[in-house]
């Protein structure tokens, strides 16, 4: 086979070293193992520098970062790589979670002259807590030089499960313990690098440089160790054994890090960091780093992007870009997915526009350009939220909608002043502007607690209710009614059946005409609109204890009394009906 200028001839290869001319296959080409490209660009390129003074990168407390599940510690690693220009006159914190003035203290990794140094505090009260610890004797870390530190704890409750390690080694070092060490206290105290977070004095702030900081939820081995040190190179931390057990991973200055609030941030869990006090991200060419990988397979043929070791069967690490139309048989999932036309999925009926634009980010938003069609259910694992979408009456801008031939119906939140907010449920019949049936709560003040009750606003309120205790089916016309005036009104039934703890107001049928009775728990009925079939004016009592019925004619008693004494006790006169 004669070779082209510019080209290896494959048959001529010693595939035991490197090849860098172009390859030019014209058949066949079987690999039996992995494949690996790998770019020119590094994983790592910058670090932060820290003045000493003040300045640190601040992430927020979270419950990850407190090893441990309220009875005993759990096992964890920090490794970073630091950089200290003069180790006779400087020491501090490389990551700590702790603040000496609050007494919030959970771990400080630091060194003192270049003396690596590794605490562990049972303490949420007090300045002082007891404490577990291991210190180099002597000094690890020496000028100007760019080392890798570690430090690892088994999760066993004593000194004796803390290790550091320098360069990929263990570091020789002396365990001890202050007090009656109990276990890690889960605090509010937030993760500092560079410092604690009392900055109370000189040995409380790291001066100079730091890279690539990554916490792990597990006690690395020695190996382990040796593997993220990677012989003296930043390693890309997705290619680690241990990744699966990466809490965070802050490359400090890398990539999309910048300057400003959550400028640092954590490519795993998203607990990113702030610059803080000056802190800033500089470039640095004396850190030596893996490249950053381009493109691999592995023998089962999973392909990866942007990472070693792909582990799915097309794994892509990094922002992707994706034109034209996209099918999707199941999920889809990304860090990052930028589409520039329409997302179809199959056996849809492509409800989605070709404007349609979607972005999910490294945090997992989504940002969409147009609305969202959903065909099937919407399901959540998390609250659904609408931050400052103050929806007004009768039109609003936030909520929940629902359109069904022509009726509507809305629940929102408003705002009617500061400090408050009301629940709103709309309903719009018919599409009609005149049918207007709000229901919303109001904050009501004064107690012990807030307490909601339930505020109707419209021209009627109806009430409909089943009636079940009396076998009755609901005929949809209304039971009863407050009407825009205050005035209630019931519609008529039959008597009750006794309720326990329980009286009854109702209406019946007398003589065609509805009057208003009182039942009360023992079943006593009594009319307290007193009227008989000839409109004058009764008093009617059941007594279900005697059962006695008493109907008296009020206006014959009356007219027979004042016959009797001579007083008046009655004035009558006609009104017009009209």
């Amino acid at each position: 086979m004669s070779r082209r200028p510019g080209s290896v001839d494959v048959d001529q290869i010693d595939w035991r070293e490197g090849i860098s001319d172009n390859i030019i296959v014209t058949g066949s080409f079987n690999i039996q193992g992995k494949v690996l490209s790998q770019a020119e660009e590094k994983i790592n390129k910058k670090a932060i520098s820290l003045d000493g003074s003040n300045d640190h990168v601040l992430s927020s407390d979270q419950d990850d970062f407190s090893f441990t599940n309220g009875s005993n510690d759990l096992p964890f690693s920090l490794s970073l790589w630091v950089y200290v220009g003069d180790i006779s006159s400087d020491d501090g914190p490389f990551i700590s979670k702790a603040n000496f003035t609050t007494g919030g203290n959970e771990f400080i990794f630091k060194h003192a002259n270049g003396k690596l140094q590794f605490f562990l505090y049972d303490n949420d009260s007090s300045a002082s807590g007891d404490s577990i610890r291991t210190q180099a004797p002597s000094a690890t870390l020496s000028d100007a030089t760019w080392h890798h530190v570690v430090a690892t704890y088994s999760g066993n409750g004593s000194q004796t499960g803390i290790k550091v390690y320098t360069d990929g080694s263990q570091t020789t070092s002396t365990q001890s313990a202050n007090g009656s060490y109990s276990r890690i206290r889960n605090t509010s105290t937030p993760v500092v690098i560079g410092a604690t977070q009392d900055l109370a004095n000189a040995n409380r702030v790291f001066e100079d440089r730091i890279a690539d900081c990554v916490v792990f939820n597990k006690e690395l081995t020695s190996t382990e160790v040796a593997e993220i040190y990677n012989s003296g190179n930043v390693m890309n931390v997705r290619n680690h054994s241990a990744f699966a057990n990466v809490v965070s991973w802050w490359k400090m200055g890398d990539d999309r890090d910048i300057e400003g609030s959550n400028g640092i941030i954590d490519y795993v869990s998203g607990y990113h960091g702030t610059l803080t006090n000056g802190a800033s991200i500089i470039d640095e060419s004396g850190l030596s780093s893996d490249k950053l990988d381009s493109l691999s397979t592995d023998a089962s043929g999973s392909l990866g992007i942007g990472i070693k070791n792909p582990n799915k069967a097309f794994h892509v690490y990094g922002e992707s870009n994706l034109e034209g139309t996209v099918t999707v048989t199941g999920s889809l999932k990304s860090t990052s997915l930028g589409v520039q036309t329409s997302v179809v999925t199959v056996g849809s009926d492509n409800a989605l526009t070709s404007s349609t634009q979607m972005k999910i980010d490294s945090l997992g938003n989504v940002a969409v350009a147009n609305d969202v069609f959903v065909s099937g259910n919407l399901k959540t694992e998390n609250n659904i939220s609408f931050i400052d979408k103050n929806g007004t009456f009768p039109t609003n801008t936030a909520g929940f909608f629902w359109d069904l031939n022509n009726d509507e119906a809305r629940i929102y939140a408003k705002q009617p002043a500061s400090d408050q907010i009301d629940l709103v449920f709309k309903l719009k019949d018919n599409n009609n502007s005149v049918d207007r049936y709000v229901y919303w709560i109001d904050d009501y003040r004064g107690g012990s607690q807030d307490r909601y009750p339930l505020v109707m606003h419209g021209s009627n309120v109806l009430f409909h209710m089943t009636e079940t205790s009396e076998g009755v089916p609901d005929t949809g016309t209304s039971k009863a009614r407050i009407d825009s005036s205050g005035r209630i009104s019931m519609r008529v039934s039959s008597d009750p059946s006794t309720t326990s703890n329980y009286a009854h107001i109702y209406t019946k049928d007398v003589a065609s005409s509805a009057e208003v009775f009182v039942r009360d728990e023992a079943g006593n009925v009594t009319q307290i609109s007193p009227h008989n079939e000839e409109g004058e004016w009764q008093y009617f009592s059941r007594n279900t204890i005697t059962g006695k019925v008493v109907k008296i004619n009020m206006e014959k008693m009356i007219r027979k009394l004042e016959q009797i004494t001579g007083e008046s006790f009655m004035e009558e006169w006609c009104e017009d009906l009209e």
